[in-house]
């Protein structure tokens, strides 16, 4: 069996622009590293952090469960059934609730 190389040759500085080291040439460089750099914006607040990672943004920027909800629950209770679009949720069946069945933990 062949070794993989893993070995790290180059590590692009933050800010720096990657396609710009990879030999793009400046024009075309730009826009992607432009591109690139509003989806790291878009997708970098939905990472979750892994267990003993601290956030990539800052404390601000927190797991949705470790923080208070801004779900005005006095609101939410006053709906009533109809007023909730529930357009995207297929309609569950009488067949669905006939073949059914609640799977309780098993505790060890």
């Amino acid at each position: 069996m062949s070794k993989i190389d893993t070995r790290v040759r180059n590590v692009t500085e933050r800010g720096a622009n990657l396609f710009a080291e990879l030999s793009f040439a400046p024009e075309e460089s730009r826009p992607y590293q432009a591109e690139s750099q509003a989806l790291i914006n878009e997708t970098l607040p939905r990472k979750k952090p892994l267990k003993g990672e601290r956030s990539p943004l800052g404390s601000e920027h927190q797991h949705p469960m470790d923080r208070a909800s801004r779900t005005d629950w006095e609101w939410l209770k006053k709906l009533k059934d109809e007023q909730i679009d529930t357009s995207d949720i297929p309609e569950l069946s009488d067949e669905f609730f006939a073949r059914a069945c609640i799977l309780a933990p098993q505790y060890r």
